[in-house]
């Protein structure tokens, strides 16, 4: 269980580096340390009990890790004084929604997203299922904003 949050965990860093430092957030190196302050956060979190909920429920559970990853690297970010509330909660959802995109383009891809029961055959609906699920999580993410 642990490599499977540690393979996602630097690739889930370096996106969300990426997105501090192209939303004004600080410089890189400070973007890169505060991005790992956060997502630190978040491991621990998962490490804690989150993580097995999060990896069987398919699409429900991206849409809890993205809920819980925003409030919970928000807050981190919160406390770290750097920048108004506003902006705050504006790049933790963006960072998160980028990272909580990963996630589940290489579960669809992979195969490892299921969104409906096994006695159906998967195929397009099944797509037109998950990606549908990944929109309403966009649209809902984007309402919060």
């Amino acid at each position: 269980m642990t490599e499977y949050y540690v393979f996602r965990f630097l690739p889930i860093l370096l996106a969300e580096t990426i997105v501090l430092w192209r939303m004004k957030w600080a410089s890189l190196p400070v973007s890169a340390l505060d991005a790992l302050l956060m997502n630190f956060a978040s491991f621990l979190g998962l490490m804690l009990g989150l993580g097995p909920y999060i990896t069987s429920n398919g699409p429900w559970g991206l849409t809890l890790f993205c809920t819980y990853s925003i409030l919970v690297e928000g807050v981190v970010l919160l406390a770290l004084e750097r920048h108004p509330a506003r902006k705050v909660w504006l790049t933790s959802a963006a960072a998160n929604l980028v990272s909580t995109a990963i996630i589940a383009a290489e579960v669809i891809f992979s195969g490892g997203l299921r969104v409906l029961p096994d006695n159906h055959a998967s195929g397009p609906a099944s797509w037109l299922e998950a990606v549908g699920y990944l929109a309403s999580l966009l649209f809902w993410l984007q309402a919060l904003v």
